[in-house]
């Protein structure tokens, strides 16, 4: 008996059939020894057992980054990550690897992309968009398309310009960098100004007193802040809070007066300094020697009180002004700006966000970010410093980011104490409290305190009715101050008529409790009206009293029930 073999290959559903084996005898086909066989090729079409999601973000600085998808089939899928494009990840930024484990009959096949190798730097502008593909020869699926945002801090900054330009010349400064992702924005600054954000820093008819010192361009984002700076002219002096003074001297005929100025020729501010002058006669001249000193005791007043002043001669005849002093003063770190303004981050988890600070401080201060748990022991946290100013940031946020954190700052001369930050989990918002409302026979005023918005914008919605009515109005904005808010109602409004009115607030985590006010009647038009004219006309004739000492008719002293209090 011989054994007849049928192999066939890459089997699919059109192999689904009946087979039949003939038997040759002589050259001649005959039916003889004729044998039937069902042939089933059992195959399941791959599902997407765990999608991409549409987007992510990431810093490229986290190591912890890993992105999964997962497909259920039989027999078992080989899966293959891709651009949009149908390209493959570059192998030098992602690294690819799958697990499978048996679910059944079916075997669930999970693969995940994470860095490959080690630098950050690469990374940097390397996102995209990506999906993942899977087939086991029968059938091919592939998941969503998913959009990979990879943020990464700005390159370094540096200044590009003539440093020994000549007094009245035009000056093109140039900050170069990288702005990194989000794009981060220029910011120059010098001593006691800030200017615009922008690239190119223009200084027209270059003068010495307004222009000289020391130039700096940084660009920031959440994820880190980079600083360069160039030193064009410095004529500077240093002094300590306790004791300071600086003094200038006049040779003029007749004898001259003394001010001393900004260089934007503004008066210094009398409470901070204050100014004497003493005067002698040098042949038919005058000497005029003017001292610059503190005014009162406050240090902390004097902190970022620094910059160019000079001091200007007028004797009636000609007006001559000295050359300039950058005053240094040296003092212990006080805050000067903090991000956000008040302190508190609301954000869901995954994101990531940046506290920042400025401090007036000279020396440069030491900053240290805490991690403040409730129980009071704290954790250090690294941060990205750069002069007076300090970022803390904090990536792919999870449950136990949410809390308490602070930053303290220090130099030779002491150090502020813990400035305090909060990241608070999105939520939904909190109900509106003290509910109020004034009613007329055509309308309702309702007014209400917003509750805590949940760090998202909120609106309100509120509903009312009476027999045979109701109304639902949507979209109420909230206020921008934090103020109370009010609403009138004029639909559906009529005298005499008991309403029932509620309110909720709701953003895009969902909405607050509901909250009511007590049923609210308005009142009979009639007596409204009286109410209103028998007001207006006590209010005249009070008037009326204390202007000419008139007494008050007997007749507006009771009407209608109504009687003056």
């Amino acid at each position: 008996m011989s054994v007849v073999e049928l192999w066939i290959v890459e089997t699919h559903r059109k192999h689904h059939r009946k087979y039949e084996w003939v038997q040759p005898d002589g050259g001649t086909l005959t039916e003889r020894n004729m044998n039937i066989t069902d042939l089933n090729v059992n195959t399941v079409e791959p599902s997407v057992e765990r999608g991409l999601g549409f987007g992510k973000s990431v810093v490229n600085t986290d190591d912890s980054f890993s992105v999964s998808c997962a497909f259920r089939a039989y027999p078992p899928v080989s899966v293959v990550w891709k651009r949009e494009d149908g390209s493959a990840l570059p192998s030098n930024i992602f690294n690819t690897s799958s697990t499978e484990h048996e679910d059944g009959k079916f075997t669930v096949t999970t693969s995940t992309v994470k860095w490959s190798g080690t630098d950050a730097d690469a990374r940097r502008g390397r996102g995209d968009t990506m999906f993942c593909e899977a087939h086991n020869f029968f059938h091919r699926v592939r998941s969503t398309i998913m959009e990979l945002i990879i943020h990464y801090a700005p390159g370094a900054a540096s200044i590009h310009g003539d440093s020994t330009a000549l007094v009245g010349d035009n000056v093109t400064l140039v900050c170069e960098a990288d702005l990194g992702n989000p794009e981060g924005f220029y910011t120059w600054m010098k001593p006691e100004e800030e200017f615009p954000f922008e690239k190119n820093l223009n200084i027209w008819n270059l003068n010495v007193d307004d222009d000289e010192g020391e130039y700096e361009c940084f660009v920031v984002n959440y994820v880190c802040l980079v600083l360069n700076e160039i030193l064009i002219l410095r004529n500077q002096s240093s002094t300590r809070m306790i004791h300071f003074s600086m003094s200038c001297a006049f040779r003029a005929k007749p004898a001259a007066s003394v001010v001393w100025k900004r260089k934007d020729d503004s008066a210094l501010p009398s409470g901070i300094f204050s100014t004497s002058y003493t005067q002698q006669a040098d042949g038919k001249f005058t000497i005029t020697i003017s001292t610059l000193t503190w005014s009162g005791t406050d240090a902390d007043a004097r902190k970022g009180q620094g910059g160019k002043r000079s001091c200007e001669a007028d004797n009636g005849f000609y007006t001559v002004k000295s050359n300039s002093m950058d005053l240094t003063i040296q003092c212990s770190p006080s805050l000067k700006k903090a991000v956000p303004s008040d302190q508190k981050h609301g954000v869901t988890v995954g994101a990531s966000v940046y506290f920042f600070v400025e401090a007036i401080s000279h020396p440069t201060p030491d900053f240290q970010w805490k991690r403040t748990f409730n129980n009071g022991t704290t954790v250090n946290l690294h941060s990205n410093d750069s002069g007076n100013k300090s970022i803390l940031t904090i990536s792919d946020i999870k449950m136990e980011d949410f809390g308490n954190y602070t930053v303290s700052a220090q130099n030779i001369f002491g150090r502020w104490e813990d400035v305090k930050f909060e990241l608070q989990t999105l939520d939904k918002p909190r109900p509106p409290t003290e509910l109020s409302c004034e009613a007329t026979a055509q309308s309702l005023t309702l007014s209400w305190a917003p509750g805590w918005d949940g760090g998202l914008l909120q609106t309100f919605t509120i509903t009312y009715s009476t027999n045979g009515f109701a109304e639902l109005i949507l979209d109420i904005p909230d206020s921008t101050d934090f103020s109370r808010i009010s609403y009138k109602l004029t639909e559906g409004i009529s005298a005499k008529k008991s309403y029932s009115v509620a309110i909720f607030a709701i953003n895009s985590q969902g909405s607050s409790k509901v909250v009511s006010w007590d049923p609210i009647t308005t009142p009979d038009s009639t007596e409204e009206f009286a109410t209103k004219y028998l007001a207006g006309q006590v209010e005249i004739v009070e008037k009326l009293r204390n202007i000419w000492n008139i007494e008050i008719p007997l007749g507006f002293t009771r009407q209608r029930g109504l009687s003056e209090e």
